[in-house]
């Protein structure tokens, strides 16, 4: 595993003594971004463990009350145009590749997905992209669910995470910390069941999926005028 920089506030150093749990791959929050991670891992033959602070009976996520656009790129290369002229040099030439040909299979994908849960697959395109005067702009197309918004989007995703048996959701089980060995690699994550700490190896990959920075006041601070705000959304 690549080593990874955590900060000393965030992580915690050397192999614990005891293991309470494990996964081949361990997913921190279920949100989309986690449910499609889950998905991929578990297609890939990893046994996977999502952790989610939220209890089962009161799951709402970002995904889940957000309008359920996506991104579907028509040209690859026109989308790789476009994201570098969105955020310039602050991610390299690699990884906004590798974003402009994955996303272009966006539809496809979900309509997959979709129709492998018996639920329908129509796509609506709803507007290109969002700043049209950028180079490559043309290349880029957004869509929805006929059948609905995020909430029909996620109930997908959970329909998908549910009919595979090698993916396990730990519900109130917040991650707190991640472990990390001697060389730097990530070894798993401090979670936290019935108020107590409990530590969770990832075999392979430990993934954080836990959503935006609506809980980070001073990102808030950094990034709005106007403050304080409140979101609605996640608990």
């Amino acid at each position: 595993m690549r080593r990874t920089h955590v900060s000393d506030q965030t992580n915690v150093k050397g192999v614990p003594k005891t293991w309470e749990d494990e996964a081949d791959v361990v997913v921190v929050g279920y949100g989309g971004g986690g449910a499609v991670t889950a998905i991929a891992a578990a297609d890939a033959g990893s046994r996977v463990l999502i952790l989610e602070k939220s209890a089962a009976h009161r799951h709402v996520n970002n995904t889940n009350v957000s309008g359920g656009l996506f991104v579907s790129p028509n040209d690859p290369a026109k989308a790789f145009q476009y994201i570098k002229a969105c955020i310039g040099d602050t991610v390299d030439d690699t990884m906004c590749q590798t974003w402009a040909e994955a996303t272009s299979q966006n539809v496809a994908y979900l309509q997959e997905l979709a129709k492998s849960v018996g639920e329908p697959s129509d796509v609506v395109r709803i507007h290109g992209a969002e700043f049209p005067d950028l180079p490559g702009a043309e290349g880029i197309d957004a869509y929805r669910l006929a059948s609905g918004s995020g909430a029909k989007l996620f109930e997908i995703l959970e329909k998908c995470v549910q009919a595979r048996k090698n993916i396990r959701v730990a519900y109130s089980t917040p991650g707190k910390k991640l472990i990390q060995g001697e060389g730097g690699e990530i070894l798993g994550v401090v979670a936290e069941r019935d108020g107590k700490p409990i530590n969770i190896r990832a075999r392979r990959a430990t993934i954080l999926s836990t959503g935006g920075f609506e809980y980070n006041e001073q990102m808030k601070l950094n990034a709005f005028y106007g403050n304080p705000r409140y979101f609605y959304g996640p608990d």
